[in-house]
């Protein structure tokens, strides 16, 4: 049931609060599994994890404490495990392109967990949670978001670590080896190459690297803004940010 943390109104003002807390997380809740059930379609295995990681840290910890101070990092945990599990759910030859991309995505996500861990570790609360707690079902909206973001946004990288990112070496050997089912996989494997990096990878790390870089820096900036109890309930809108066409800079 919603607990209701604010001082009793009067009955028949109470009815109509707690019923659009519940539509509001009814509706959240259900637009996000529509989406992570889209997801699946394609990336199963992923979309499993991810849901079951996040609503673990919220049935265990998130809900009976009514705190969101493991939101940020179970976020990042997810991650890695998503990556992790699309490159050891099947024996696959790696090719530098998937074992690139699982890096960069791990460098990422424990740059981003550590930071919004530590921000949460300071502040000891995240006030964008306040109208969400009072209820159970809208406060799990931000764990069930919280899985579709992290589906979504390692998509690529699961996708492009359940194929075989090879070309074929040797076309008469693989047919060779493909008419003899007893041979073992290895022996079929043997008949391909990795795919080499090509242009079009090396411009697409260069991007990763800036952009990685911009993050970081606008990161920093923002942390060292907010330790000034004077900027607490500000926007930012010096240095990096004032890229962002939202902020008037000053």
């Amino acid at each position: 049931m919603c607990k209701n943390t604010a001082a009793a109104p009067p009955a028949a003002g109470r009815e109509p609060t707690m019923a659009a807390m519940y539509a509001k997380g009814a509706l959240v809740n259900g637009i996000g599994a529509s989406l992570l059930y889209a997801l699946s379609l394609a990336i199963p295995e992923a979309v499993v994890l991810a849901v079951t990681l996040q609503l673990a840290v919220f049935l265990a910890h998130g809900l009976p404490n009514r705190s969101e101070e493991f939101y940020d990092i179970s976020g990042s945990v997810t991650h890695f495990v998503v990556v992790a599990g699309s490159l050891v759910a099947h024996q696959r030859i790696r090719t530098p392109r998937q074992l690139l991309m699982a890096l960069a995505s791990t460098v990422w996500m424990t740059r981003l967990g550590t930071f919004l861990y530590l921000r949460i570790s300071k502040d000891k609360k995240d006030e964008r949670f306040d109208a969400l707690k009072p209820c159970w079902l809208t406060f799990m909206g931000a764990w069930t978001l919280q899985a579709l973001w992290v589906s979504l946004v390692q998509l690529p990288t699961v996708l492009i670590n359940t194929i075989d990112d090879t070309y074929v070496l040797n076309p008469l050997a693989w047919q060779l080896h493909s008419l003899l089912p007893l041979r073992a996989s290895y022996q079929r494997l043997r008949a391909f190459c990795r795919a080499p990096l090509s242009w079009i990878d090396y411009v697409c790390g260069a991007a990763w690297v800036t952009a990685f870089i911009i993050e970081f820096r606008a990161d920093v900036e923002k942390f060292s803004f907010r330790s000034d109890p004077a900027n607490r309930h500000k926007f930012i809108s010096t240095g990096l940010w004032c890229a962002c066409p939202l902020v008037k800079c000053t």
